[in-house]
């Protein structure tokens, strides 16, 4: 059986089972959505069919005021994972089973940090985290070697971890509205990356000793 104590996660599986599908989707690639039976005891909800579980690759659940998410270690095979718009603050370690998630929505959180969450997200091509409380992205960052995609605007960030440059194939990077004091150097490493959304105030970043503008980068 897979235990639920999140009220506001089964209400919104609930909503989903009565087609409210424009708040929650929970479905098969191959197949029409997948429908729970749940069954309540002390308080606490369970799933009758378990064995579906193991089918469910994506996920997507907006404005619930989700604040629990432990029990996403049960879907397994998800490759999106869509969480915008809800109040959690702390990730579950339990988030690190999901070995093959590519896609990872997590804007408009009260998340504060990230850390020791990627070390087994490996296939991660695209992660959201904006409009958090982040201040401090983890050294693990360095698995994301799949990684293509990464915004992190409206966060406390105030610099990037010094091994972000190892990720050779990050392309896109959005990160204004945070703390930084000066561009981060890690960045020049990044060969592959061709389109930076920049602070609100640009001539932060723009550092005297620099002759000029890096050939590789896009500021947008």
């Amino acid at each position: 059986m897979i235990w639920f104590k999140d009220k506001e996660f089964v209400k919104a599986l609930e909503s989903w089972v009565a087609f409210n599908n424009n708040n929650i989707l929970l479905k098969d690639r191959k197949s029409d959505a997948i429908k729970f039976q749940f069954e309540k005891k002390w308080n606490e909800y369970f799933i009758k069919n378990v064995n579906d579980i193991n089918k469910i690759k994506k996920i997507i659940i907006n404005n619930k005021n989700i604040k629990d998410i432990t029990w996403i270690w049960n879907f397994t095979n998800l490759v999106i994972l869509n969480l915008n718009n809800n109040k959690i603050k702390n990730l579950s370690s339990d988030i690190i089973n999901l070995q093959n998630l590519s896609y990872l929505y997590l804007e408009n959180n009260k998340i504060e940090d990230l850390w020791n969450i990627f070390y087994k997200l490996k296939n991660i091509y695209r992660l959201y985290l904006n409009n958090n409380k982040i201040e401090n992205l983890s050294e693990d960052i360095i698995n994301l070697q799949k990684l293509n995609l990464l915004e992190v605007n409206d966060n406390n960030l105030r610099k990037f971890p010094k091994n972000i440059m190892k990720l050779k194939n990050l392309n896109y990077l959005q990160f204004f509205n945070n703390k930084f004091e000066k561009f981060p150097d890690e960045l020049f490493s990044l060969k592959k990356l061709d389109n930076i959304l920049l602070n609100v105030n640009k001539d932060l970043f723009y550092d005297e000793n620099w002759k000029e503008k890096p050939k590789n980068f896009t500021f947008t």
